[in-house]
């Protein structure tokens, strides 16, 4: 049986942002926020994620915390 992950829509555009790297995040929604307007930046990937322009996905995950400070 595979467990349940978090339901999270993302949207049909990305915003581009040009730090170091450029990168492309992901507009969000998560669980209860979902099909209200509010749109939320994700600035992480989604593992094993293809994203194509145009297309909202909804998506099954599993969201992990990272704790970068010892």
């Amino acid at each position: 049986m595979i467990p349940e992950g978090t339901l999270m829509r993302v949207n049909h555009h990305t915003k581009d942002y040009m730090n170091f790297i450029q990168q492309k995040y992901y507009f969000v929604q998560q669980g209860d926020g979902i099909d209200i307007e509010n749109w939320s930046l994700l600035y992480d990937e989604i593992e094993d994620f293809k994203f194509i322009l145009g297309y909202i996905y909804d998506l099954d995950v599993n969201i992990i915390e990272w704790n970068l400070i010892p």
